[in-house]
This record gives C-alpha cells, structure tokens and sequence, in this order.
C-alpha cells in the first residue's frame, strides 16, 4: 500500500463511487461515536454500521470502471475501491453491528 500513489479518472461513475465511499465512511465513524450505553445509541449505532456495509456492498456490485467494448475487465481503479477490500469492508461494519 503506498499512500503516495495516485489515481486519476475521467470518470463520473469513479467520482460517485468515492463520494459513496466517504457517505459509508462517515455512517462508521458515526456509528462508533453513538452511546451504546443506552437504546437508542444502540440501536442508532446499530442503523449506522448497517448502513455503512450496504453502501460497501452496492459499491462492490457496481461497475467503477467498465471496459469499453469487448476488452478484458479493467483492474481496479484503486485499492480502496477493490472488490476484496470493499467486501473486508462490509463484513468489518456488519460485525461491528453485532458487537
């Protein structure tokens, strides 16, 4: 993993896909953020990491970066955004909602 590394699309499906992935970020920090000492932190926390592993889930489902015509799938357009860490992702925010 190297944070120096970047990436650059032109690309509107890309854009929306990180500004879901920051949405998704955010349902988890607040998340972990709710008092869970009582119900409705609980329950709000509960809400919150479901939320957040939903939109993991969607963003593992959808084309990011789809090839134009009959080519090979393109790789990933970054880490963050790679099927297996999307779905590490979800599963981290479905346990957390068991928690």
């Amino acid at each position: 993993f190297g944070p120096t590394r970047t990436v650059q699309r032109a690309n509107l499906r890309f854009e929306r896909a990180c500004v879901l992935f920051n949405v998704a970020a955010l349902e988890s920090y607040l998340g972990s953020e709710a008092d869970r000492s009582t119900r409705e932190g609980s329950d709000d926390a509960i809400r919150r990491y479901q939320n957040a592993a939903g939109m993991f889930a969607h963003l593992r489902r959808l084309e990011i970066d789809p090839p134009p015509g009959p080519a090979p799938p393109a790789d990933p357009p970054c880490t963050d955004l790679s099927p297996g860490c999307l779905a590490a992702l979800e599963y981290a925010m479905l346990a957390q909602a068991q928690a």
